[in-house]
């Protein structure tokens, strides 16, 4: 988990647990971190890719207690995990989606257009369906809506039915099928 800390006191801005949340430790930090950010997970508990305020994106093999800076993804973007291979991450900064495929240490570009540069963006990598991922989120004013890749993210199509979206999250499946339920 990330977060600003208890009541303005900042330990660590990283909280790191394997015993499903009844325990937790403060995470080191790389150098320039000077808030929370986004924070993902490898589907194997292997790796952990952080994009902290106040520096760029980082990755650690060791349970947050070092950090090496991830390549070819800006300061900022959001981060998440595949949730099947362990070696996937994913990004979202300023209209362009970014994929790694080397367990964080660097990212590339996706060639995907037409997705939202402004606006609260929000994405989800569906569990048990490897390189499925789903984006919403944009500005009224401009690009909005819900897209969906299952390429990891290197095509996106956007989901007509839905116009406005500011956030994706996955469910049970509905009686007789086996993909999660969606919701927006």
């Amino acid at each position: 988990r990330v977060g600003q800390g208890v009541d303005g006191d900042v330990e660590s801005h990283l909280g790191i647990s394997t015993s499903g949340g009844s325990s937790w430790w403060a995470g080191q930090e790389p150098a320039g971190v000077t808030g929370a950010g986004t924070v993902a997970v490898a589907a194997d508990g292997g790796r952990i890719v952080w994009s902290p305020a106040g520096t760029g994106v980082h990755v650690s093999t060791t349970l947050g207690s070092g950090w090496t800076a991830s390549t070819g993804i800006p300061a900022g973007a959001r981060v998440e995990s595949d949730r099947v291979n362990p070696q996937v991450f994913y990004g979202y900064a300023g209209g362009t989606f970014y994929r790694s495929t080397d367990g964080g240490a660097s990212f590339t570009a996706s060639d995907a257009t037409g997705l939202p540069a402004d606006g609260n963006v929000r994405f989800a990598a569906v569990p048990g369906h490897e390189g499925d991922v789903w984006l919403a989120g944009g500005a009224t004013d401009k690009t909005y809506g819900m897209w969906r890749s299952t390429d990891e993210g290197a095509t996106f199509t956007r989901v007509a039915a839905v116009d406005e979206g500011d956030a994706v999250g996955f469910g049970k499946a509905a009686p007789g099928n086996s993909y999660p339920a969606v919701y927006t």
